[in-house]
């Protein structure tokens, strides 16, 4: 099992995840998120999440709302449409909380 983590955050503890799968990171910390980098974030997303399997796999929402969200659609695409698991940080029970989304 793999956790896409949406966007990696530099200093960000993120071993907890780790008992859902290994972590892989779609969009890294040095990319630039802008309205003028949009074409490569999607293209980066789409070569990073190409062996996403949606009944195996999570996704890790972290970074940018714009991110998360773009990282999310491309997901729903490699799942073809189906269902994402994605996963949350509950700060009250400090622990990643499964979520699944049936788009």
């Amino acid at each position: 099992m793999t956790v896409y983590v949406t966007q990696e955050l530099k200093g960000r503890d993120l071993s907890s995840a780790l008992t859902f799968g290994e972590l892989q990171v779609v969009i890294p910390a040095s990319m630039e998120i802008s309205p003028q980098n949009m074409n490569e974030i999607i293209d980066t997303a789409w070569d990073v999440l190409e062996p996403l399997d949606a009944e195996k796999d999570f996704i890790l929402l972290s970074g940018d709302p714009v991110v998360i969200g773009l990282v999310c659609v491309v997901a729903s695409e490699c799942a073809f449409g189906g269902q994402l698991r994605v996963l949350r940080w509950d700060r009250l029970d400090e622990k990643y909380i499964q979520f699944d989304l049936v788009l």
